[in-house]
């Protein structure tokens, strides 16, 4: 039982994690699963193409912004 009390009071006491950060990540996870369902539905090469360079880009961005938010805690 004291374990689960220092648990309550270690994760009570860590700072609130940034609000514009996690709205950036959970953005950027709709971003793709939209691009996503987007090149699956595409039969064009070149739309193909193209949207496979924006999943590579937004994959990067989410990269870069889950490990500033993961930096926060």
């Amino acid at each position: 039982m004291d374990e689960l009390a220092r648990e309550r009071t270690v994760r009570s006491r860590k700072a609130p994690r940034d609000p514009a950060a996690l709205s950036r990540v959970e953005s950027l996870r709709l971003a793709r699963v939209d691009l996503q369902r987007q090149a699956n539905a595409t039969g064009h090469p070149g739309l193909q193409a193209a949207r496979a360079g924006a999943l590579a880009d937004v994959d990067r961005q989410l990269a870069e912004a889950q490990a500033a938010l993961d930096e926060l805690e």
